[in-house]
């Protein structure tokens, strides 16, 4: 574990609970919300009263994961952190090297050193992880963790941070485009994948997909098919797929 991490991990609260928030135009919410609703199972929730660009996606039992924003710009992805204390936690985080952003009430907007965003956001207590999904045919999927797309050339560096700031242990890949699995263990929502970019990408900062894991991944794939979802590519062991507002999303052997 790097220096510093034990720290940090403690004061992060929890340690192990992060949410994916879809960042999208007012104008893809709706298609997204159908085909994401559908593919894990899961419905739309209320409008928050105070802050009417988010909601989240509620799992029939469990708590949330995945929170929509509207935003002005294209889509993307960014993490939420929920910790004990919001201000403690970030500029802790600052000091490991992420840029502070906006404050909020709630939470505060961060950049790790790549450009990738994510926010500390105050945490409400336990949260209990909602069960993956079995589909008519008898194969399960769940939403089991985000995949950091590191530019070429940094996948050391962006390691090294999230190892620092989350405390979770790293699990190596075989596979030489990835530096391997964040894993948060029992009680943790999402696991974070990191994978380093092939040359020929031209992006200069972090961006990030959702990777759903299956205990059947072509009868998933079938599945999202029928959604609205298109398969893109096949790799060594997971399914590139797009979703009917454009985004990226893997399909993968993880366990459900």
């Amino acid at each position: 574990m790097p220096a510093g991490a034990s720290n940090g991990s403690a004061a992060l609260g929890f340690g192990r609970w992060t949410g994916a928030v879809l960042d999208l135009p007012s104008e893809l919410v709706d298609a997204s919300d159908a085909f994401w609703t559908q593919a894990l199972g899961w419905t739309v929730g209320q409008t928050w009263r105070d802050h009417p660009e988010f909601h989240h996606l509620d799992p029939p039992e469990g708590h949330s994961y995945v929170l929509v924003q509207a935003i002005d710009g294209p889509p993307r992805l960014h993490l939420d952190l929920y910790a004990g204390e919001i201000d403690p936690v970030a500029d802790w985080i600052a000091r490991q090297g992420a840029t502070l952003g906006d404050r909020h009430v709630h939470w505060q907007v961060m950049v790790s050193s790549t450009g990738f965003p994510f926010c500390v956001v105050k945490s409400d207590g336990e949260r209990e992880r909602p069960r993956a999904r079995t589909w008519p045919d008898g194969h399960r999927s769940r939403l089991v963790q985000v995949c950091l797309d590191i530019p070429h050339g940094r996948i050391d560096e962006e390691t090294a941070f999230w190892r620092t700031i989350t405390g979770w242990p790293l699990e190596p890949s075989s596979q030489e485009e990835f530096a391997g699995h964040l894993r948060p263990g029992e009680g943790g929502s999402l696991q974070l994948l990191l994978q380093e970019l092939g040359p020929d990408d031209p992006a200069t900062t972090t961006r990030a997909h959702l990777d759903l894991g299956a205990d059947d991944r072509e009868a998933e794939v079938a599945r999202l098919e029928t959604l609205g979802a298109q398969r893109v590519s096949d790799g060594s062991g997971w399914v590139v797929m797009r979703n009917p507002v454009g985004q990226v999303f893997c399909v993968t052997g993880q366990t459900p």
